[in-house]
């Protein structure tokens, strides 16, 4: 089978296979390096993708082609950071002053690490109580509160400008336009346009797919071809594959959503 019939059939390692037998026939292939880059993102071998940008950008020596290869060196930057984040510690970038409730998520990342995540449950729920709803409208229709379904980032949006990690307050955010997905890449991390109460933010991009989703063994669940809401304790739930958001009662995923609108001050 081709590279992109397996692709097409959700085999995510038979794919990269395949497309590294073409590669070594025709190592030119600028049509199956880019593949091979896009595939390696969704697996979560960020080196090795890394490694067919460079390539790209020299087998092809144009200017275009080097500033799209610098946008996703650029995302891969991000990318590392934000698996840091969730891997190992770390900070993500706040735009504006970091709400009072951002510590505790962050502190319950740290305690997931460890051996009990009821600590991390408390820490959340304490998080909650310091959280006001964020009331808006999403694609017409009104919500009385928006949040990701992941525990861990309920009350933040993921955004990637330029090569920085950064959580977004959903209360500090005005406005998010998210742009239909063009080509494979923009199904890992999608562009989109936000603008913050306090000033327009310009393009960004969103992760599409939750943190460590890479590690999950089932490749549809890596391809955000499905979500999993893996609970971790009684009140406590992670997310892997295609990110979904809660708006009001309706689960949203993230790539069936054009265009959300917060109130000002979520009064």
């Amino acid at each position: 089978m081709e590279a992109k019939e397996l692709f097409d059939a959700g085999n995510l390692s038979a794919a990269i296979d395949q497309l590294n037998q073409d590669l070594k026939a025709n190592p030119t292939d600028s049509h199956s390096r880019t593949f091979l880059f896009e595939l390696l993102c969704f697996s979560g071998d960020l080196e090795r993708a890394g490694r067919q940008l460079d390539t790209i950008a020299q087998l092809s020596g144009q200017v275009t082609v080097e500033i799209g290869v610098q946008l996703y060196r650029n995302i891969l930057q991000a990318e590392k950071a934000r698996r840091h984040l969730f891997t190992a510690g770390g900070q993500p970038k706040f735009l504006l002053e970091a709400p009072p409730y951002a510590r505790l998520h962050l502190e319950a990342i740290e305690k997931l690490r460890g051996p009990n995540p009821a600590e991390a449950s408390a820490l959340l729920h304490q998080a909650g109580q310091l959280r006001s709803p964020s009331k808006g409208r999403l694609d017409g229709g009104s919500f009385e509160d928006f949040r990701d379904c992941d525990d861990l980032l309920a009350p933040f949006l993921e955004v990637i400008i330029q090569k920085e990690y950064a959580w977004l307050p959903f209360e500090q955010i005005q406005r998010v336009e998210i742009s239909r997905p063009k080509r494979l890449r923009e199904l890992i991390w999608v562009p989109a346009k936000v603008s913050l109460h306090e000033k327009p933010l310009g393009d960004v991009y969103l992760p599409v797919l939750y943190p460590r989703t890479n590690e999950d063994p089932n490749d549809l669940i890596k391809l955000g071809r499905m979500t999993d809401l893996k609970p971790m304790s009684a009140d406590l739930v992670l997310g892997v594959g295609q990110r979904i958001f809660l708006a009001g009662n309706e689960e949203k995923p993230i790539l069936e959503i054009n265009e959300i609108e917060f109130q000002t001050g979520n009064s």
